[in-house]
């Protein structure tokens, strides 16, 4: 930054947790609204990585895609906007980024599009113009596959029931990868 006399690019990310109760959803939001305010001050466009864990490790996502979340969903975008957050200063929520990886409770496209679909409208209730966006991986695992067990596969079942419009823009991960010494599985460092 000295270098370029400023800072070197607009947009800056971090990551949240998700609010499972109205307690977390106040608290994180007074927190998240202090970094976006902040953010706004020095005209960075911030993106922000809205990931189901808690404190307390992941959430289960059988249990958000069920609803027992929507109270502290709501609770929590709506603290945002109490918080003195506006449409302007949101910026971009990746909801569920890498919902395809095994690092999460569920790989399930189901799931994923109703997590994703109700985390937006809740997002949308509060700020209108705000944006929504999807991070994929490139390799979708089954449910309880471990790492180097993905599959070059459609991406269509975690987008076709999201309603059109609600996701503003999408994203697409790949990684070069190769299993540990000790462990077995195909390398990946072909770029198709």
């Amino acid at each position: 930054e000295q270098v370029c006399n400023g800072a070197f690019a607009g947009r800056s990310s971090f990551f949240v947790l998700t609010p499972t109760t109205t307690a977390e959803a106040q608290a994180n939001a007074n927190d998240v609204a202090t970094k976006l305010k902040e953010y706004a001050v020095f005209g960075i466009k911030p993106l922000v990585f809205l990931e189901p864990d808690t404190a307390n490790g992941n959430i289960d996502l059988n249990l958000y895609a069920a609803g027992t979340y929507d109270t502290a969903l709501d609770s929590y975008f709506a603290d945002l906007k109490t918080a003195g957050v506006n449409d302007a200063i949101m910026g971009m929520w990746v909801i569920l980024p890498e919902g395809n990886i095994p690092v999460w409770s569920s790989t399930d496209p189901n799931i994923f599009t109703t997590v994703v679909t109700k985390t937006a409208q809740f997002q949308k209730k509060y700020f209108p113009s705000s944006q929504s966006t999807l991070l994929l991986d490139s390799q979708t695992y089954p449910s309880g596959a471990s790492w180097g067990n993905g599959q070059y596969i459609s991406l269509l079942p975690y987008v076709q029931s999201i309603p059109k419009g609600l996701i503003d823009s999408f994203g697409l991960q790949g990684f070069p990868w190769a299993p540990p010494t000790n462990q077995g599985g195909d390398k990946v460092y072909d770029p198709r």
